[in-house]
């Protein structure tokens, strides 16, 4: 499996390239994901490096050109509230 994970903001990018969350960045996470996803060191989580090997980051601003080709596409933090309808739709079909 790979992961591509995408931002228009760099800082943001930069943040979870790091793959260190707080507890309360992790809340919704179930105590099985963390423990099988995560090492916790001292009050922060680290993504475990298996994990991190998966991912990389980029880049992309999804109401513009951004990668072509047939992937599974999950939207994280209600991306596409910021979207026109039109855009929301051509955001989605890039991906098809």
């Amino acid at each position: 499996m790979e992961i591509l994970a995408t931002d228009v903001g760099k800082l943001a990018l930069k943040t979870a390239e790091k793959g260190i969350y707080s507890g309360r960045s992790l809340s919704g996470v179930n105590e099985k994901q963390l423990a099988a996803h995560f090492t916790k060191v001292e009050n922060k989580f680290h993504v475990k490096p298996r994990l991190k090997k998966m991912i990389s980051f980029a880049p992309m601003n999804l109401a513009g050109a951004g990668v072509r080709g047939r992937m599974d596409l999950i939207f994280c933090m209600n991306v596409l509230i910021y979207f026109t309808e039109r855009a929301a739709a051509l955001a989605g079909t890039a991906f098809l």
